[in-house]
């Protein structure tokens, strides 16, 4: 596998958007793109670029002060 480690659930706009090039790049049927989220007390969780998307889709959008657009991904709709 190749891994994108998260430390957080906040997603950014522009990270979102990125994912098909990232997955040209990056991931093979041998070696598949995947992000490892990790959050402190809990295992890593591991989530593959699809449902990314389906979780970013389903949330809103927020604003950082210095105007980047994120979205807080619920983790708990996969479990």
């Amino acid at each position: 596998m190749v891994v994108n480690v998260k430390g957080t659930a906040n997603f950014k706009e522009k990270e979102i958007n990125m994912i098909p090039m990232f997955l040209e790049w990056f991931s093979s049927k041998k070696a598949p793109l995947v992000y490892a989220f990790c959050f402190e007390d809990c295992e890593p969780l591991f989530i593959y670029p699809e449902k990314i998307i389906y979780l970013y889709e389903k949330a809103q959008n927020r604003k950082w002060n210095d105007g980047v657009i994120y979205r807080n991904l619920n983790f708990m709709e996969l479990l």
